[in-house]
């Protein structure tokens, strides 16, 4: 069933990520779960963080603990790294059932990163939806460590590797984008009737940070603690496809 629809905002022209959401943030040095979009607290736990969600309307309610957030309409760009995961039609047989409910005419898009699939997640009683990958050998890893509250330590593996485990479960969060046929039609319109000079859009985001730098998203991060298992310690492994 279908959640109600909460209306997150449009989403017609693509949106980049900061880079370090394209990471995976793990609870311990040897855990094996990792989260894409989080934020890097002093508790050394992965806290959902909405700078990594497309803008959303002025207005809407931060849930806190994110089993999902919300859809986006009229939507139909994924973000830059994401793909079409699912797609489902109002009043259609499909393979995908929507996690938020479509109106009448609708189509909804599942967008999740690229080679990723969609996953269901139960926590405290309430379900929800994700994206998912089983990371592999022959896999280049891009990784960095939460530090006191900060991300530290940016590296490179390459599985298989000795001193890793061979396989990592990754989740990353899914974007729900509903549109009608006339959505698209009306941006067809406006595109033709209108050449920009120059690209739409502002400046393209910094590169990602290098080895021996240090990144630290704003503190207060909102979003569900999800403890990736990590006690005392050394900072957690962060993992994220090259």
């Amino acid at each position: 069933m279908p959640s109600p629809r909460t209306l997150l905002g449009p989403l017609t022209t693509a949106w980049t990520p900061p880079s370090i959401c394209t990471m995976a943030m793990a609870g311990c040095g040897t855990c094996t779960t990792l989260w894409q979009g989080q934020s890097c607290n002093p508790e050394r736990r992965a806290h959902d963080w909405t700078d990594c969600w497309p803008p959303r309307s002025a207005g809407v309610p931060d849930p806190g603990v994110m089993m999902g957030w919300g859809l986006y309409s009229p939507a139909y760009e994924c973000p830059a790294g994401y793909s079409t995961a699912a797609l489902a039609t109002s009043g259609a047989a499909s393979g995908w059932s929507v996690g938020y409910s479509m109106a009448g005419g609708e189509t909804a898009v599942a967008c999740c990163p690229s080679g990723y699939s969609i996953s269901s997640v139960v926590a405290s009683g309430t379900t929800g939806q994700t994206c998912v990958a089983v990371v592999t050998s022959t896999t280049s890893l891009s990784t960095v460590q939460c530090i006191s509250g900060s991300f530290a330590n940016f590296n490179l593996i390459t599985l298989p590797n000795t001193d890793s485990p061979g396989t990592y479960t990754v989740f990353a969060p899914l974007f729900q984008l509903n549109h009608r046929a006339q959505d698209l039609s009306a941006t067809t319109a406006t595109t033709t009737s209108s050449t920009p000079s120059t690209a739409p859009g502002g400046s393209a985001p910094g590169p990602p940070s290098q080895p021996g730098e240090t990144s630290q998203p704003p503190s207060g991060g909102a979003g569900a603690e999800n403890d990736g298992g990590g006690g005392g310690g050394g900072g957690g492994l962060t993992l994220g496809t090259k």
